[in-house]
């Protein structure tokens, strides 16, 4: 428990929700995701992306940990073709950022904190590259 206490320690981007290019040409998918908290929160949302062959259970008891130790609301997501999300025939990673950030979108997120492991990590950079500070 000592190490949630000290997540600032944990490296991560703060992602304002100015978009330059969003969606040209891509068809997003509707991702499957689980909310741990309420979306109601004034306080930003923490985003989970998994890695390749995951899924959000994967954070099921991170997403929990980080929810209680900073009250936080924790939104782990399952990306295009992984868990409980539909499966499409495109799969880079302009495409993943670009659900999440439908989703994020669609979640009425003004502003999130984004972890994401391998895959999800660089889905992650690549969302943050197509944002404005």
């Amino acid at each position: 428990m000592q190490r949630l206490v000290k997540i600032s320690n944990i490296f991560y981007y703060n992602i304002p929700r100015v978009i330059i290019v969003k969606n040209i040409g891509r068809s997003a998918v509707d991702l499957a995701y689980k909310v741990h908290g309420t979306l109601e929160s004034s306080e930003e949302p923490v985003v989970i992306i998994h890695g390749l062959l995951g899924s959000k259970k994967n954070w099921e008891s991170m997403s929990k940990k980080i929810n209680t130790a900073t009250q936080k609301t924790v939104i782990a997501v399952d990306v295009r073709n992984h868990g409980e999300s539909p499966h499409a025939s495109s799969h880079t990673y302009p495409d993943l950022a670009s659900d999440v950030s439908s989703l994020i979108t669609k979640l009425s997120i003004k502003q999130a904190v984004i972890i994401g492991h391998s895959m999800g990590g660089r889905t992650a950079m690549v969302l943050a590259l197509s944002e404005v500070e």
